[in-house]
């Protein structure tokens, strides 16, 4: 295996595992695989953990591990965790992170206060304890945001200590910040809302109430029918978990300066926050997660570079600047989506199993790309020749992907840049230029510059005992005879302007030249 320190950083990523012996429930089209098929189809994907070129670093569980909050699942997914690790192709348990899935929470069975301890004790006894995760409401310690960062190691995830003999939680936080390499992986719980039920409504009791007195039978079977209706399946993140993000991001951003700008930021959750190409329709009243929009809000704030998601069963790699407002004078990059597939569940239609291998490039930070190969499951073909052979790559772009989305004026700045550059790099190596300086035209010629406008030049620098003015011009189509009266105007104002500050002169005895 590559030295932890090198060059890349690789995270596996696999969702959608649905292990387990319970029985699907009808309807549910996306997981009509008996529990034997399923179990092959966890043994395939270990062929394909055992045959990759290099162990992964990290690695990210996006939920749905069984189906039906299924204890045999839990306990079947555990312990492949725990031999894969023992087999030294997974990484220690500490870099190894999990969020639930709508099918990890235990569904009541029949109207009751069923507490979220009740509903996620399955989940909790089979992974908390030994693996960082997504927080767990009524069961985990009630995370505090953190005020300071150190500088070096991992922090994060869980700690524990032993009580009566048992293993207990005293300490868990839903990210793992690896000051080392650089990469911080925040998870996110979207299933608060998962299996739970809807607040009745006054006016359907009554109405039932009323039908009873007529007739006990179907009043009964109304009142039945009403309770599995208010019985919802509902992705959210909820204001607590978008608080407390905010919260530590601010402290994390606050306590590391410059160095928070060069980390890769990977956010996880199981439901998907973004419409995907060609998906599948499921009619469904909460068909995605209901805070969608204030969870990428906040992760484009931050910075984030990726999400990644499970649920859909469908493989998509896209960028999503859609909750990006042109209204904002400022820097956002889109993020970009990773929506993984299922291990051993039914794929979507046109689509496969697979797992994906997301491989942060360079050692240089901030990182500017990554490579997210996505692994097919197939059945037949060596699988060292599937992974090299029959993936599927995409290449993405990470920090400042967009030089600048909204503000044309600095995106022109930073192309200006470029250019002068690489066509005058003896007066790029200066270091006495005054670039973007505020020297600007005259409005002698209106045409060129506005009154309610100034131009500002690219830079104005003293070189050799001579004032010159720099700027660049982009020319997108052969320069006409307009253009070049326009260009000329240009330089009479640059002329008249010279003229009025202390005999200002242009390089070459007044000749602009090519640095004109």
């Amino acid at each position: 295996m590559p030295d932890a320190q090198s060059d890349q950083l690789t995270i596996l990523h696999l969702s959608d595992v649905h292990i387990g012996e319970k029985a699907i429930k009808p309807g549910d089209y996306k997981d009509q695989l008996s529990a034997t098929e399923r179990q092959s189809y966890l043994d395939r994907f270990t062929g394909y953990v055992k045959a990759l070129p290099r162990r992964p670093d990290y690695v990210i569980v996006s939920g749905d591990v069984t189906v039906g909050g299924d204890p045999t699942g839990f306990k079947q997914f555990g312990e492949w965790l725990e031999k894969r690790i023992e087999e030294k192709i997974l990484p220690e348990p500490g870099r190894i992170i999990l969020v639930p899935g709508n099918h990890d929470v235990t569904w009541p069975t029949e109207l009751g206060e069923e507490t979220p301890a009740q509903r996620y004790k399955a989940f909790f006894d089979s992974f908390a304890t030994a693996f960082p995760h997504a927080y767990i409401p009524d069961l985990d310690p009630e995370p505090a945001s953190r005020k300071t960062f150190g500088t070096t190691g991992v922090m994060g995830g869980i700690e524990t200590k032993q009580k009566f003999g048992k293993v207990v939680i005293t300490k868990s936080e839903p990210f793992l910040l690896d000051l080392d390499r650089d990469l911080l992986i925040f998870a996110f719980n979207s299933t608060l809302n998962c299996g739970t039920y809807l607040q009745e409504s006054p006016a359907i009791e009554n109405a039932i109430k009323r039908l009873a007195e007529h007739d006990v039978l179907i009043a009964d079977k109304a009142r039945k029918a009403y309770i599995q209706a208010r019985l919802v399946d509902a992705p959210s993140i909820g204001p607590k978990q978008l608080g407390y993000f905010s919260n530590t991001m601010g402290a994390l951003k606050k306590s590391l300066g410059p160095k928070f700008d060069k980390t890769t930021k990977i956010a996880v959750l199981h439901h998907h926050v973004s419409h995907l190409w060609q998906q599948e329709l499921e009619l469904k009243r909460f068909e995605s997660t209901m805070d969608a929009a204030q969870l990428k809000q906040r992760l484009v704030e931050y910075d984030f570079d990726m999400v990644l998601n499970g649920h859909k069963h469908k493989n998509h790699v896209s960028l999503d600047g859609a909750v990006i407002p042109l209204s904002e004078r400022r820097r956002y990059n889109p993020i970009c989506i990773v929506s993984g597939g299922t291990i051993a569940g039914r794929p979507a239609e046109a689509d496969q199993a697979s797992f994906k291998l997301i491989t942060l490039m360079g050692p240089s930070r901030p990182r500017t790309s990554a490579v997210i190969t996505e692994v097919p499951l197939l059945d037949q073909g060596d699988v060292a020749d599937v992974i090299k052979s029959r993936s599927r790559i995409y290449q993405v772009q990470l920090s400042s992907r967009q030089p600048e989305l909204h503000d044309l004026s600095e995106l022109k700045d930073q192309f200006d840049e470029y250019l002068f550059g690489a066509l005058c790099p003896e007066l790029a190596s200066r270091d006495d230029l005054k670039k973007y300086g505020q020297s600007s035209l005259p409005s002698s010629h209106p045409d060129i510059v506005g009154k309610a406008s100034q131009y500002k030049l690219f830079c104005e620098a003293e070189v050799d005992g001579k004032q010159i003015f720099v700027e660049v011009f982009l020319a997108m189509e052969r320069i006409t005879f307009r253009h070049r009266a326009r260009l000329f105007w240009m330089l009479s104002d640059v002329k008249a302007y010279a003229s009025s500050r202390n005999g200002y002169a242009f390089r070459k005895g007044g000749d602009p030249g090519r640095h004109g």
